[in-house]
C-alpha cells in the first residue's frame, strides 16, 4: 500500500513540476496537442493534394545509389533524396515525400520492436495496413470469398 501511495506523490510531483494541477490537466494538454498535430497534418495534405509541395522521391545509396525506393522511373517532374540521410523529422518535408517510397523505407529500415522515431510510427502503420491489404486474397480470386 505505501508503494501505492510513493508513486502517487511521485506523479503528482512531476505533473506539478511541468506545470500541470492533475492528471486530468495533463491528459486535457495532451489531446490538445494531438488535434494542433491533426489538424498540421491535414493542412499539409491539403496543400499537398493542391500542388503547393513539391514531390519527393526517397533513394537509395551504395550500389544502387539514385534508384527510388517505389521503383518509379527518373523524369523531370520530381525530385530524389537519399532515404538514410532524408530529413524526414521535418512535418513539411515528410508530408511532400513520395508515399510509395516512404511505406518501403519504414516497413525495411525498421524491425518489429526497433525504436521507431515518433515521427514515423504513423507512417509505419499506414505501411503496414497497406501491406496487409495487398496481401489479402481478393474477392473471386482463388483463395478469396
Amino acid at each position: 500500500m505505501q508503494t501505492t501511495t510513493v508513486a502517487n506523490t511521485d506523479r503528482a510531483e512531476q505533473l506539478e513540476a511541468l506545470g500541470f494541477t492533475s492528471e486530468a490537466d495533463y491528459e486535457q494538454h495532451h489531446q490538445i496537442l494531438q488535434k494542433a498535430r491533426d489538424l498540421g497534418e491535414q493542412a499539409l495534405r491539403d496543400t499537398r493534394a493542391a500542388g503547393g509541395l513539391e514531390y519527393v522521391h526517397l533513394s537509395e545509396t551504395g550500389p544502387h545509389a539514385g534508384r527510388r525506393l517505389c521503383l518509379a522511373p527518373k523524369d523531370q517532374s520530381s525530385r530524389s533524396v537519399h532515404a538514410m540521410y532524408a530529413p524526414l523529422n521535418n512535418p513539411t518535408f515528410l508530408a511532400s515525400v513520395c508515399e510509395k517510397c516512404l511505406h518501403v523505407w519504414c516497413l525495411e529500415a525498421y524491425d518489429d520492436g526497433d525504436d521507431i522515431p515518433d515521427y514515423l510510427v504513423g507512417p509505419r502503420a499506414a505501411a503496414k495496413l497497406a501491406a496487409a491489404k495487398a496481401e489479402a486474397p481478393v474477392v473471386g480470386e482463388k483463395g478469396g470469398q
